[in-house]
């Protein structure tokens, strides 16, 4: 199990799964949402929102922990999510800090979960808020998924006005994350780390 993003730059991911996969050894990158029940649940009742249209993701760190690029340290996460729910992403447009980055993405549906497609997504991941903040919200034709992470809950806002608090049946995400990763499940990273690499490439072509 190695600690998320693992590597620097996609092509060194992928050298090292290679490598791995030399020596016999079950390398996964430690993305623990996947494993959150919260995210299970949001994959299992998917399809009440019917073709899905937009995504949005607040990701908001706080302010004292500044040690990592936003991009390289909290997106990923839910890029991670995004790939593990069946969503091939493209990187369409990103403004950014130092601390913050806000990002603007289209997601293509390869899931039978879903409805095949393009989505939009916006991304926000932050190490300059006073709160921690970890939600994403799918919005489809019939209604809008709306899932804590934190709380572990999710609900379903329909059409109508109608809102229904989903089950989830909650969990620790890393002791999850370790029984998969003993059944020889789990995140190779190479997705997310994909998507993450360009927004900071983009945002050293800027600074240049």
């Amino acid at each position: 199990m190695v600690e998320k993003p693992a590597a620097l730059t996609s092509a060194d991911l992928r050298a090292h799964h290679s490598e791995a996969r030399q020596c016999e050894v079950r390398v996964a990158v430690g993305y623990t949402e996947r494993f959150n029940p919260g995210v299970q649940a949001l994959a299992d009742h998917l399809h009440r929102v019917g073709t899905v249209r937009h995504i949005h993701i607040r990701r908001l760190g706080y302010a004292a922990d500044r040690g990592g690029d936003p991009a390289l340290d909290l997106a990923t996460h839910d890029l991670d999510v995004l790939d593990a729910l069946g969503f091939e992403l493209e990187l369409e447009h990103v403004v950014r800090s130092e601390h913050h980055v806000s990002a603007l993405l289209r997601a293509n549906h390869i899931s039978p979960l879903v409805i095949p497609g393009t989505a939009s997504v916006s991304l926000e991941a932050s190490h300059l808020h006073p709160n921690k903040v970890r939600e994403l919200e799918v919005v489809g034709d019939n209604g809008v998924l709306q899932l804590d992470y934190q709380a572990q809950t999710l609900g379903f806002l329909s059409t109508e006005h109608q809102r229904v608090a989903l089950p989830v049946e909650k969990a620790e995400p890393l002791r999850r994350e370790w029984e998969a990763f003993c059944n020889g499940e789990g995140s190779t990273g190479l997705a997310a780390l994909a998507v993450a690499e360009w927004m900071t490439e983009i945002a050293v072509l800027a600074a240049a």
